[in-house]
């Protein structure tokens, strides 16, 4: 039984068709291969937008290996310097999955938003999950002073759950730890005491740093 049916009771909940395969980046098999020829960063140490790439394709319908897709976005031309930083290409291998450089989220946001140096707009964030689950930046160490990228994939997201006016979650599956857990995982206690939190800002839209977000074409 995974952490989310233990949590909640699943059984009629719709969000639970928009919850991706668990891909855990440090699976043995895997975890000291290379993801790709241009660098030698291996799946354990660097994989992990990878890996979020990799469940939002097998949401999409992607059957393959997660080794294959790696080397069939790898040759389309997706990786640059060992990043995926070319991920328009990801669409020559899963057709279903489109990348959006020109404003298609909220009528300004492509498919690359960055949150960094502002909260998370939740509306934008939400009305993805309506369809589909979307690939969430955090920062991987909350309790250092600068950023260090890590991403996890979110589909479904929590309401304040009392009048405090910042206790909401958001439910995602993190390929580090290969399990389906909380955003909040990601969120420093310090935040809310060291002026970074500007009053109205929720523990969800303060730790999440971004969104890559393919769309997923039915």
């Amino acid at each position: 039984m995974s952490q989310d049916d233990q949590l909640y009771d699943v059984t009629d909940e719709i969000w639970v068709v928009r919850r991706p395969p668990i891909v855990w980046q440090k699976d043995p098999k895997i975890e000291h291969k290379q993801y790709c020829l241009c660098g030698d960063l291996t799946f354990g140490q660097a994989g992990c937008l990878v890996c979020c790439t990799y469940a939002i394709a097998r949401f999409a319908g992607y059957k393959g290996k997660l080794t294959e897709f790696a080397h069939k976005i790898d040759v389309a031309g997706a990786f640059r310097g060992g990043l995926l930083s070319n991920p328009a290409a990801v669409s020559a291998v899963v057709p279903e999955m489109k990348w959006h450089t020109r404003p298609k989220y909220a009528g300004r946001y492509g498919s690359y938003i960055n949150w960094r140096k502002e909260p998370a707009e939740l509306e934008v964030l939400v009305s993805v999950l309506e369809d589909q689950p979307v690939i969430v930046e955090v920062d991987f160490q909350p309790r250092t002073f600068q950023v260090e990228q890590h991403f996890v994939v979110a589909y479904h997201y929590v309401p304040l759950a009392n009048d405090s006016g910042i206790e909401d979650d958001l439910r995602v599956m993190d390929p580090w730890t290969g399990t389906y857990t909380s955003l909040l995982t990601y969120f420093n206690p310090q935040w809310l005491y060291d002026g970074s939190m500007k009053s109205g800002v929720t523990k969800v839209q303060r730790a999440i740093q971004g969104l890559r977000v393919w769309e997923v074409l039915e």
